[in-house]
């Protein structure tokens, strides 16, 4: 949600944000095999499904996805705002 709020605010409209979405959740799934390859740095990563036999290894992953994940979406909702401020007060002054 925040990633389409962003690509709106970047193309100035939502038709063109929710088609860069959509496309970029497509590029994500070529990458991830739609989960059959499981990503640590991708959003969708799923613990349960990793092939590592440590589970150690698996916790620290996922505690890595899930701060990183949680990280990147507040600079993207962030750099959204300040974007879409920005043109606010472009168009009423």
């Amino acid at each position: 949600m925040v990633l389409a709020m962003a690509m709106a605010t970047l193309f100035r409209s939502e038709v063109a944000g929710a088609m860069a979405t959509v496309a970029l959740l497509g590029f994500n799934g070529l990458i991830s095999g739609f989960g059959d390859q499981q990503v640590r740095v991708s959003p969708f990563f799923n613990p349960l499904a990793a092939t590592s036999s440590d589970p150690a290894d698996i916790l620290a992953w996922t505690v890595q996805n899930r701060i990183g994940v949680a990280l990147v979406t507040t600079g993207i909702l962030a750099l959204a705002f300040m974007r879409a401020n920005r043109r606010e007060r472009m168009l009423a002054g």
